[in-house]
């Protein structure tokens, strides 16, 4: 199955590139993604795609989304990045199994922003506004998951200023309260 070439300069107010492949159908191998998407309102692309948006943060403004994948379902390498709300967010590396039992292990994070304290209020429009977390913000990690165990590993990054770097690990594998 292979698809060359999809490209529309005005797709719901969306210009999109994109190509794919898969070699062998059966196995899910040879897989091959490249795909880009830019818009002024994702929103509006979301729609025409018959994506519920509901509980997306609002006012994302221009997007510019881009991935690309290869390999098998069983060991999928990717390459993946958003820009929107001024920040910028991306992930390399190899995920396994995402359609029955997504394990991620040794994702690359990296999220950037130039104003920390405008990002906490786009996602939380509720939250106040602190002066000293007007800065620029960046962090990346390595990002772990399996079944219900979660970890960041060799968290470095620069927070509004404040350096910080170490490890997270969440296991939600046990009983809830």
């Amino acid at each position: 199955l292979r698809l060359k070439t999809l490209k529309a300069d005005n797709f719901a107010g969306a210009s999109v590139n994109a190509s794919a492949e898969i070699t062998d159908l059966k196995s899910l191998s040879g897989i091959g993604l490249d795909a880009n998407v830019k818009t002024s309102d994702p929103y509006t692309f979301a729609k025409a795609l018959k994506i519920d948006t509901q509980s997306w943060p609002k006012n994302l403004g221009a997007t510019d989304a881009s991935v690309k994948a290869n390999g098998t379902i069983g060991a999928l390498q990717v390459d993946a990045s958003i820009a929107a709300y001024g920040g910028r967010f991306g992930a390399v590396g190899q995920v396994s199994d995402p359609l029955n039992a997504l394990k991620v292990n040794g994702l690359s994070i990296k999220a950037s922003h130039p104003n920390l304290s405008k990002m906490i209020r786009d996602f939380a429009p509720g939250a106040p506004n602190y002066v000293s977390l007007a800065k620029p913000m960046s962090i990346e990690a390595q990002f772990e998951l399996n079944g219900k165990m979660i970890a960041l590993n060799n968290i470095q990054g620069n927070l509004a200023g404040a350096k910080t770097n170490g490890s997270l690990k969440i296991d939600s594998s046990g009983a809830k309260p």
